[in-house]
């Protein structure tokens, strides 16, 4: 008798114990739902989404990244085929080298006649001897190019190297081969120069002397506006080919890939989708009834799954001046309710906690401590 006494009781402390907890759940349920200085309501956290694509068309090489990667501002994303511009940047850094040497070339003419003719045809035999050493070293240079095209030929013919490498090696030669012109024409005018120095020798008028100044410093400001002119050749090369790569111009996750490795870019069209993560919102539905206690710059407190205990702070940053029916995937406390006000709110995220979809609850604080003492 005394054991079933027992069990009787303790069958009515736990139905006791029941009835307080759930007592003690509808009033805080209803508690919440009544007070004037809360509202709740349920939402998706969203994030302003950044498109990258690329500014150049071509074909995609390399995809450094994949849907839901973290990435921070200035990593590289993705990269183009470059090969062709980079042979355009080779050309142009010649086509530059040159123009500097004719720079220097004609400097040097101008140097030659501003100074007295004593000693004029020595200067001029160095300088002829100089002009003649690079273009030795050119003429090398020309020849090894040509080997390599040659034998680029060759194996394009054997289909063992792409047409665009055949492009590159040819680019290359070409080149050289204008370089190895423009420097055996500095030979040519170096030879000249010494023997306009022999010619002139004899001769020491002013008149002489003040002519050939006049034609060696026209020479240089030419020679001035091709190295100018090879110079803005050569840094808008060089800014097209950095457009082959693709870098994140903010910290935030990778949240589509619209494309694959070997597809091709073109300008304009989305690539990939960023989202930030430190500037995501929630949106949530306030009822016609609720929504003219909602304002701007009002605090709340933000709840997710993955951290039940622990809110995080939000702030009211836009209020729908109209109303829209009820989001399919929004539950509203009250479902008779039709109509509905979008209310957004600015969600600190330290730490990561949220991300972009994540369902939430939120608690808009309507009334603050200074107003209810008033």
């Amino acid at each position: 008798m005394v054991k079933l006494w027992q069990k009787k009781k303790l069958a009515v402390v736990l139905v006791v114990g029941l009835l307080i907890i759930g007592g003690w759940g509808v009033f805080n349920v209803f508690a919440s739902e009544d007070d004037p200085g809360v509202i709740q309501s349920s939402g998706f956290v969203e994030g302003d989404r950044v498109i990258i694509s690329a500014e150049i068309p071509g074909r995609l090489t390399e995809l450094a990244v994949d849907e839901g990667e973290q990435v921070k501002k200035g990593q590289l994303l993705a990269k183009l085929d470059d090969r062709q511009l980079r042979a355009k940047v080779e050309q142009a850094e010649a086509q530059f080298a040159v123009a500097e040497s004719q720079v220097e070339q004609a400097q040097l003419a101008v140097d030659l006649t501003d100074r007295q003719y004593t000693g004029t045809v020595a200067q001029a035999r160095a300088a002829a001897e100089t002009a003649r050493a690079n273009a030795n070293q050119v003429r090398a240079a020309l020849k090894q190019a040509e080997d390599e095209l040659t034998r680029y030929r060759q194996l394009y013919k054997q289909n063992v190297v792409s047409e665009a490498q055949s492009e590159a090696v040819t680019n290359k030669y070409n080149a050289a081969k204008a370089q190895y012109e423009a420097v055996e024409k500095q030979v040519q005018q170096a030879e000249a120069a010494l023997q306009m120095a022999y010619d002139t020798q004899v001769s020491t008028g002013e008149q002489v002397e003040d002519q050939h100044y006049s034609q060696a410093d026209a020479a240089l400001k030419v020679a001035l506006a091709n190295k100018k002119l090879a110079r803005a050749v050569l840094e808008e090369a060089e800014a097209i080919l950095a457009k082959t790569e693709i870098y994140a111009p903010s910290d935030g996750i990778i949240v589509n890939k619209l494309v694959e490795l070997g597809e091709s870019a073109v300008p304009g069209t989305p690539l990939l989708q960023l989202v930030n993560m430190d500037q995501l919102t929630l949106k949530v539905y306030v009822t016609g009834k609720d929504i003219g206690r909602v304002k701007l710059k009002q605090t709340a407190k933000v709840y997710v799954d993955s951290y039940p205990d622990k809110p995080l702070n939000g702030r009211v940053v836009k209020v729908a001046s109209e109303a829209e029916f009820t989001p399919k995937n929004v539950h509203m406390p009250d479902e008779r309710v039709k109509m509905v006000y979008a209310v957004e709110l600015e969600v600190g995220n330290a730490g990561g906690a949220i991300k972009p979809g994540m369902p939430a609850d939120a608690e808009i604080m309507t009334v603050t401590e200074d107003s209810g003492n008033k």
